[in-house]
């Protein structure tokens, strides 16, 4: 399935936009981050994740189960912590 993406140029300003369908609003295309090809800008995306990782902690009775982004962070700081008390 091949994705049209549609990026608009407002002629006055020579600003990209480019239609978000979470806000059901033009955004300029920075505001869709790294994935200018992405339906959603950068906030919807985030407002998004958020609600998943609530509805995920809500079903789950694992108090301890989070987001794989947060597993993520956490290994990086970790890391992190440990490459600067061993030097």
């Amino acid at each position: 399935a091949h994705t049209v993406i549609n990026i608009w140029v407002v002629k006055e300003s020579k600003m990209q936009i480019k239609w978000c369908k979470g806000c059901k609003n033009f955004q300029t295309w920075a505001s869709f981050g790294e994935k200018g090809s992405a339906t959603k800008c950068m906030r919807c995306r985030e407002r998004q994740r958020e609600k998943y990782a609530l509805t995920k902690g809500l079903k789950s009775n694992d108090k301890s189960a989070g987001t794989k982004r947060k597993a993520l962070d956490s290994e990086a700081a970790e890391s992190k912590k440990r490459a600067t008390t061993s030097s």
